[in-house]
C-alpha cells in the first residue's frame, strides 16, 4: 500500500491547536467549536499573491480579531499564539 504524498505549498500552512491541560477552551462568546480540537475543522494560514498572510477556517467564519492581515508568517504565528493562549489553546504544530 503506497502512502499518498502531500504536495508542498509554501503559501498554505495548517496550524494545529490543542487545549491546555485542565482548562476549558473559550471563545469570546463562550465555548469554542469542538471540531477544532478533534481535527474536523482546521485553521489555515494562507499567503496571497501580494505576499500577505491571513487566517482561514476550513469551516465557518473568523472572529473579528483574526480577520487582520500580516506581512510575515512569523507575525501571524506570534499573533495566533497570544490569541489562542487567551482561549486556553496552544499551538502544537504547523504543517507545511
Amino acid at each position: 500500500m503506497a502512502l499518498a504524498m502531500r504536495e508542498y505549498n509554501p503559501d498554505k500552512r495548517q496550524i494545529v491547536l490543542k487545549k491546555i491541560d485542565g482548562k476549558q477552551p473559550l471563545s469570546s462568546m463562550g465555548l469554542i467549536d469542538p471540531r477544532i480540537l478533534n481535527g474536523e475543522n482546521k485553521l489555515h494560514a494562507l499567503k496571497d499573491e501580494k505576499n500577505i498572510w491571513s487566517f482561514k477556517w476550513q469551516y465557518g467564519g473568523l472572529a473579528a480579531p483574526m480577520q487582520q492581515k500580516f506581512t510575515t508568517f512569523t507575525s501571524l504565528l506570534d499573533f495566533a499564539k497570544v490569541y489562542f493562549k487567551k482561549r486556553n489553546l496552544d499551538i502544537v504544530d504547523v504543517v507545511y
